[in-house]
């Protein structure tokens, strides 16, 4: 009798399963806990590392937008030589992990994977606002020092990634009534699961109002008014008409928070002035390669610009552009400004692309992208969200989801010629 004996060793197909797996919950997971994002993430490289030894590598593939970010990471280097403090600056190299983590999600992920790993996105982020809720009407976090949080250590973390969140559930809901068809095939499509989603986005909206923050409502309303723009102008109509209805019947601790943006006397306006007058002169003083990364809350005091506020409002510059211009110089911000643009334009490719094919999931993550993309730039002139990596990770799987699905599409249609 003849034995068949399985190989111990894991098949390709496994380790690419396993890896994309990590992924999936590293992604998910920085709604958690960026510990265990970090855990997942570390499992992924791993698994690659494994499978390079086992086989042969693959080429690496990378999106387009990937060489501004290289760009980008040898700026923070130059600034990392020439910083005050080298190995301060040196720490500095671990947001490149994110990076290079999404060059995995581009070469391991594809359009079931990517809807997958939304799907997780929009769970993590509905247990999270439940949670927000409950802090807010039940643990009363209602000032302004103590806010809601939901799974996150702070209030512009988890308001930051309600408004991403919210904005790709907006965009995937709005792909299911694309401009081209007729409404009633959309609504023969819908099933019930779609309406648990619907239900979903007010519920999101609705903890974002209770995080008082008021940057992420800014980077909200914008990418969301972008996303009925470009599904039809009366959508963006109903959308402004809605916000302005519920800026009419907010209760008063959350309209005088809306107030208090246009207050030139409030405290948080005036040390935000006071921030930013402070980065413009480290980039007048280190123009070029700037003071390096992580240096501000340590030599902040030779740039302030008053003495009215405490040392711990300077660790960082509640502002995107500001911060990375004083801490890489003009050098760096170019390098870093050139990664949106690049985004920008390839999204807005993949949207006519999308429209011409009838083509409803890269729609989804075309125009999901460029609203994140709007909503965080928008939100990072008030904060520097570019600093916080819970929300980073989220937004580079955001904006890399559509060169997956537009890459897939062409290489089945590639594919398809060369048969035929």
């Amino acid at each position: 009798m003849t034995k068949t004996f399985r190989s111990n060793r894991l098949t390709t197909s496994d380790m690419q399963t396993f890896i994309r797996c990590c992924l999936l919950l590293a992604i998910t997971a920085t709604l958690v806990s960026v510990f265990l994002s970090g855990v997942f993430l570390g499992l992924a490289f791993l698994a690659w590392v494994y499978q390079g030894f086992a086989k042969p590598a693959a080429p690496i593939r990378w999106p387009g937008y990937f060489p501004f970010v290289l760009a980008f990471m040898l700026a923070a280097l130059l600034a990392m030589i020439v910083s005050e403090d080298m190995l301060e600056s040196a720490h500095y190299v671990r947001k490149f992990v994110h990076f290079f983590a999404i060059l995995l999600v581009f070469n391991y992920f594809d359009r079931r994977w990517v809807k997958l790993t939304t799907w997780g996105v929009f769970v993590a982020a509905a247990v999270s606002g439940c949670i927000g809720t409950y802090q807010y009407f039940v643990l009363r976090k209602v000032e302004l020092l103590d806010r809601v949080t939901g799974f996150m250590s702070h209030w512009m973390t988890f308001g930051g990634q309600m408004m991403i969140v919210s904005i790709m559930l907006a965009a995937f809901l709005v792909s299911l009534f694309p401009p081209w068809g007729s409404l009633r095939a959309a609504w023969a499509r819908a099933n019930r699961h779609v309406w648990l989603w619907a239900a979903l986005l007010p519920l999101l909206l609705f903890v974002l109002v209770l995080s008082m923050t008021r940057s992420a409502w800014v980077g909200a309303g914008l990418g969301l008014l972008l996303i009925g723009a470009v599904r039809t102008y009366r959508l963006a109509l109903v959308g402004i008409l809605l916000i302005v209805v519920a800026w009419a019947v907010l209760p008063e601790r959350l309209s005088e928070r809306v107030k208090s943006s246009f207050d030139p006397a409030d405290t948080t306006n005036r040390v935000r002035v006071e921030l930013w007058r402070t980065g413009l002169n480290v980039v007048r003083s280190h123009p070029y390669m700037g003071i390096g990364p992580r240096m501000v809350p340590r030599t902040f005091r030779h740039y302030r610009v008053s003495n009215e506020f405490p040392d711990w409002a300077y660790q960082h510059l509640h502002n995107n552009a500001v911060q990375v211009a004083a801490e890489m110089g003009l050098l760096g911000l170019a390098a870093w400004f050139s990664i949106w643009l690049k985004l920008a334009w390839d999204h807005v490719r993949f949207l006519r692309k999308a429209r011409q094919a009838e083509d409803r999931q890269l729609f989804a993550t075309s125009i999901g992208a460029l609203a994140s993309l709007l909503a965080f730039l928008a939100a990072g002139l008030f904060e520097y969200n570019f600093g916080d990596s819970e929300i980073l990770f989220l937004l580079l799987f955001v904006v890399t989801a559509p060169y997956i699905c537009a890459y897939e599409k062409t290489t089945k249609t590639s594919t398809t010629s060369r048969t035929e």
